[in-house]
């Protein structure tokens, strides 16, 4: 698999790259300019994030049961876009970076999430994601709430 870097790059220009110790749910989502994906030295992608626009990033990981990691022919999925509400509607925009195992990767572009995709399909949102009044999946108790 690709060994790829997450940076968040904040207004004020402080970076932070994603860790063990460092996860999405850690970021200030309300202050950040940027959230770029690298390898190695060299930048892949960048997102730039405008004025009310909210970072979207998960990964995706699927496995063959009693298959060990290093023989998994799935793909690792990352999404990076954002999410905005405008005129009252959610809308999106969704780039899907596919690490395939021995085949290197590829980049898709999409202005929404693709339910009908067997990778490409929305994620529950979480708590810190949603604004007053909209739903999420609360993945402690397994129930949908409204913040």
């Amino acid at each position: 698999m690709t060994d790829f870097t997450f940076t968040a790059i904040y207004k004020d220009g402080g970076q932070v790259v994603l860790s063990d110790t460092l996860s999405y749910e850690d970021l200030k989502r309300e202050n950040l300019s940027a959230f770029k994906v690298s390898i190695g030295k060299s930048e892949l992608f960048c997102l730039h994030l405008e004025e009310g626009q909210k970072l979207i990033y998960r990964k995706r990981t699927a496995t063959t049961p009693g298959i060990t990691a290093e023989k998994n022919k799935h793909p690792q999925i990352y999404m990076i876009g954002w999410r905005q509400k405008i005129g009252g509607k959610d809308v999106q925009s969704i780039t899907y970076i596919c690490d395939w195992p021995g085949r290197g990767f590829q980049i898709h572009q999409a202005g929404k999430f693709q339910d009908n995709h067997p990778w490409f399909y929305s994620p529950f949102l979480k708590v810190f994601e949603v604004e007053e009044g909209e739903k999420y999946y609360d993945t402690k108790t397994k129930t949908w709430r409204t913040k």
